[in-house]
């Protein structure tokens, strides 16, 4: 739908247009991002996603043999920004670390 929304901004022309394509551009980002940060939230009030499914899936991501230091350089760089950024304002579980030998 955002797709749809920008390309009808585009073929408007006013002269306004610049606006009205700045305005679409932000709303279809910011609505994507919020409600898409949602969506396992609302999968679960509603009884659509079992929460334990997802804590199993994280318990075995984070096995002893995979410790960070161990992923691939993208991938560690994604974890990072993950907890450093996206968790603080979008919420989640901060990944358990396993104590290094």
């Amino acid at each position: 739908r955002g797709a749809i929304c920008f390309a009808l901004s585009l073929k408007k022309n006013t002269k306004h247009s610049p606006i009205i394509v700045t305005t679409t551009f932000a709303i279809v980002i910011i609505t994507t991002l919020f409600v898409g940060s949602f969506t396992e939230a609302f999968l679960v009030c509603i009884g659509m996603k079992d929460p334990t499914l997802t804590a199993q899936k994280k318990k075995h991501l984070l096995r002893k043999d995979t410790a960070l230091h161990e992923i691939p350089c993208v991938k560690r760089w994604i974890i990072r920004f993950d907890e450093a950024y996206m968790k603080r304002y979008f919420g989640g579980k901060k990944r358990v670390e396993e104590p290094q030998p």
